[in-house]
């Protein structure tokens, strides 16, 4: 059967596949690696289907190791029955918790058309579990250079993470840094159980306290955290924050953090964002970013992820500089300018006069 694919020049062919894997291939490897099947398969030469008893429909997981034969990242032996990682497949599957989040709008995609037709009024929601685990395990990457400013450059006894997700930089505080107290403070209230169970496991013996709480809420957080940590010193760390509270207002960030400052004049903040880059020059590194993607789901959920001038306008009418910086993935745009697609700032109070 002839098919629109075979009248079109190779890089269109290619495009196409390219636009329509995903759609198949993220759902499959996310759920894979929620259940610990690519655990698995990185720990044998060899597996079966028996090998992997989370899966109760062994059907539906037999159809789904064709289908990643079929895209380079399974090998099956057909004479014993049995399936190996491709070298392809290793690398994919180590880094399979990437999938996470874009997986987790996937009801922003469900029902797609009728939500542009309104046929369907209900608002969709994140995958908050799926988002969580996966936001965690995406930001390892950034941890170590916080950790490190922070045990070199910074004195302080209580880490206090707005927005802490399941609690993993709180735990690399912990883990990294002897002697500190931990405070993670989240609006939802899976996120707040998963950190409290997490940390609790990991350090029974250290001090640990979970408040939910809207970030923006400063009123409600503000004397809480202030009882709790009497007159000990704090840093303050926001990771992914800013974009989710911003509404794609700087002045909306500006504000809160006066109001940070204003309730804890002398911490130290911790601040990780992503960038949001003009079309043109995303459209150029479609191939190699997933900012795109990233972007697209941002705008659905409305939230208001801000360019890097816009960050640079908020340095500029805060009350804090900075002390260190860290720019991650540069693109270069049409002026020749190299812009972070992400970046850390560790920011230290202004010393009035």
């Amino acid at each position: 059967m002839e098919t629109l694919a075979d009248n079109q020049p190779n890089n269109i062919s290619e495009e196409l596949t390219f636009l329509i894997r995903g759609f198949f291939s993220t759902p499959v490897i996310t759920a894979l690696s929620r259940l610990g099947a690519f655990e698995i398969m990185l720990a044998k030469v060899a597996f079966a289907f028996h090998d992997f008893p989370a899966v109760t429909n062994k059907t539906l997981l037999q159809a789904s190791f064709q289908y990643l034969a079929r895209i380079g990242l399974l090998l099956m032996d057909p004479q014993n029955d049995t399936w190996r990682l491709s070298e392809l497949g290793k690398q994919i599957f180590q880094r399979s918790s990437s999938f996470y989040v874009p997986h987790s709008y996937h009801a922003y995609m469900e029902d797609f058309y009728d939500q542009l037709t309104g046929k369907v009024s209900w608002t969709p929601s994140v995958d908050r579990a799926e988002n969580v685990i996966g936001s965690g395990k995406t930001h390892l990457r950034y941890f170590p250079f916080a950790t490190s400013f922070l045990k070199r450059r910074t004195q302080f006894d209580v880490i206090v993470d707005v927005g802490c997700g399941d609690g993993k930089f709180l735990s690399t505080v912990l883990k990294f840094i002897p002697g500190k107290a931990a405070i993670g403070i989240d609006n939802s209230p899976v996120s707040v159980r998963m950190t409290q169970e997490n940390l609790r496991k990991e350090y029974p013996s250290r001090e640990i306290d979970i408040v939910c709480s809207d970030a923006t809420d400063t009123a409600n957080w503000g004397p809480t955290i202030k009882k709790i940590t009497g007159g000990r010193t704090l840093v303050i760390s926001m990771w992914f924050l800013i974009h989710e509270i911003s509404q794609k207002d700087p002045r909306r960030i500006i504000e809160f953090l006066k109001d940070v400052r204003n309730l804890f004049p002398e911490a130290f903040l911790v601040i990780c964002e992503i960038v949001r880059h003009e079309n043109e020059v995303l459209a150029k590194h479609c191939k190699k970013s997933l900012m795109p993607e990233y972007l697209f789901f941002h705008d659905l959920s409305r939230q208001g992820v801000l360019s890097w001038a816009e960050y640079h306008h908020i340095l500029q009418n805060i009350p804090y500089q900075i002390e260190s910086e860290r720019l991650f993935d540069e693109i270069q745009d049409d002026r020749g300018n190299l812009i972070p697609s992400s970046f850390i700032w560790h920011l230290a109070p202004k010393r009035k006069g």
